[in-house]
């Protein structure tokens, strides 16, 4: 045996090692998976994750250019609550398909080493994310739409099988940080965001195939409005009750502040209100008379203002078959001006409770109690869930009316059956596409709300096929007391920061001109 014979071995072994490495590095991109990465990835990263322009239409055309930039949060590490997806979602208004606009169909996340991302921002995160999912997603395996860039380049690199257990593991993290956040409650809120943050599900609603579908032949859905016809969704989701409210829902919904989402609410208090409402028998708020010779539903909306002081308009509101009364419903006394019958009541806890307390002097003892009366309440706040469940359990509310008994307001009258609860996708519905205002621009972007009047007449427009408005702004204002019931003392109308008085101005104007509603108007 030669010098060099204490080389072999370790030559031999250097050698097999070598083959191996070779055959593993050769496995590994055997079989790569189809790459469907046709896009520049530079420009991906950077695409704004906000609705698609030429898809959200809004009733007032170019009202929020400024919507359309991405919102970028007043702390530099809450960069995960940034309105920008990776996965764009596209709602189109005459259909309930949601269209990816991302080609890649495997759910792995985008950023590096996000499986061990359990801080408070990679927990929302995968909370905007995991909003894609369907209503129902509770029953299927989690879901996780990967990006574009970190898809294609896992495409690249690694086999189909490896991609499939990326995916496994992927699920199982989801699932893991799912349910750190119903442990933790975790939440995240209004001061995040400098104005209101746009995301990729904005303009995702949900739909009711059971939605009526009016005979009348001058129903507002035959409307030959264009702005109109583009904006409306017949078939939007009406009411909030019991089995709409799942963690897939509550993930999508805590995007949005209240009273279009519930950011910065706790699952569990708002489910335990939720689970009580009953669903309505009828998703039909109001069916057609049998005195109706069209198949027409004619309904009046009867608001508060000055405007009705002495308009002598009582006996031809009550002429409608439906008439829909919000917050202090004032009528005895004044039923010469605003007629005395209610077939709906609009209102929110804070309006209905405060209103009998304050307007005493005026009449108003219990809120209306016709017979089959339809209670409609806009969940505009936690306090309304505290309400709703003292409400429907019979018992006192906690919280904002802590030692309130809500049932004695409606003094022995109370139906369940005709207790309704507005649904937050309908609320933000109709300010996105009606009433975007640009108060949605600035810092205090999470105050703004159309009034209970503005949600109470969209209502109508969707329940009925001839509307009549009543005691809503109009352009001379001044010249009226605030409202109606102030008879003997001139006031002005109070422009309150949380609403866009302008707006709804014009908004009924609007609706007026365009042949929508009948607008009072006594000029």
């Amino acid at each position: 045996m030669d010098g060099t014979s204490y080389l072999f071995w370790p030559a031999i072994l250097f050698t097999l090692l070598a083959i191996i490495v070779a055959a593993v590095f050769m496995g590994r991109n055997k079989a790569p998976a189809p790459s469907k990465c046709s896009h520049q990835t530079s420009a991906v990263m950077e695409e704004r994750a906000g609705p698609d322009p030429g898809v959200s239409t809004h009733y007032h055309e170019k009202q929020n250019n400024e919507s359309n930039q991405h919102v970028i949060p007043p702390k530099s590490n809450a960069k995960s609550l940034k309105a920008k997806g990776e996965t764009k979602l596209v709602k189109d208004s005459n259909s309930d398909n949601v269209e990816k606009v991302c080609k890649s169909d495997s759910p792995v996340h985008t950023s590096t080493g996000w499986g061990e991302d359990f801080s408070e921002s990679g927990i929302r995160n995968a909370l905007r994310n995991y909003a894609q999912s369907p209503v129902d997603a509770e029953k299927k395996p989690l879901r996780y739409m990967a990006g574009m860039l970190r898809t294609c380049q896992l495409e690249k690199m690694m086999s189909r099988e490896e991609l499939e257990e990326e995916q496994r593991v992927q699920r199982e993290q989801l699932a893991a940080i799912f349910q750190l956040l119903r442990e933790k409650q975790d939440t995240f809120g209004e001061k995040n965001f400098t104005k209101l943050p746009v995301w990729d599900f904005e303009e995702v609603y949900l739909r009711n195939n059971e939605a009526r579908k009016p005979t009348c032949p001058n129903s507002l859905q035959n409307t030959e409005d264009p702005e109109f016809k583009e904006a409306v969704l017949p078939d939007v989701q009406l009411w909030l009750y019991k089995g709409l409210l799942n963690i897939t829902e509550w993930n999508r919904l805590a995007h949005f502040n209240n009273p279009f989402g519930f950011m910065e609410y706790k699952y569990n208090e708002v489910k335990r209100a939720v689970d009580l409402i009953p669903k309505p028998k009828s998703s039909i708020l109001l069916p057609v008379p049998e005195s109706s010779k069209d198949g027409c539903i004619r309904c009046a909306v009867v608001g508060s203002g000055g405007i009705l002081n002495n308009s002598k308009m009582g006996k031809e509101i009550d002429s409608h078959e439906y008439i829909f009364r919000v917050n202090g419903a004032v009528t005895q006394g004044f039923e010469e001006d605003v007629g005395n019958r209610t077939s709906v009541y609009v209102h929110t806890a804070f309006s209905l409770y405060s209103n009998i307390l304050s307007l005493k002097k005026y009449g108003f003892n219990s809120i209306p109690q016709d017979e089959g009366i339809k209670y409609v309440m806009i969940p505009e706040g936690l306090r309304d869930f505290e309400w709703i469940q003292g409400l429907l359990q019979g018992k006192e509310a906690n919280g904002s009316f802590k030692g309130v008994r809500p049932l004695k307001y409606f003094e022995g009258k109370f139906n369940e059956s005709r207790f309704y609860v507005l649904h937050p996708d309908f609320l933000r519905y109709i300010r996105n596409r009606f009433m975007p205002s640009k108060q949605m621009q600035d810092i205090p972007w999470a105050m703004y709300r159309p009034t209970n009047g503005a949600f109470a007449l969209f209502l109508a427009l969707h329940t009925c096929d001839i509307v009549d408005a009543y005691g809503f702004i109009t352009e001379d204002h001044h010249k009226y007391s605030n409202y109606y019931y102030e008879k003997f003392k001139k006031t002005h109308v109070i422009f309150y920061i949380n609403h866009d008085y302008g707006l709804e101005i014009k908004t009924w104007k609007k609706l007026h001109d365009s042949g929508i509603i009948r607008l009072f108007q006594r000029h």
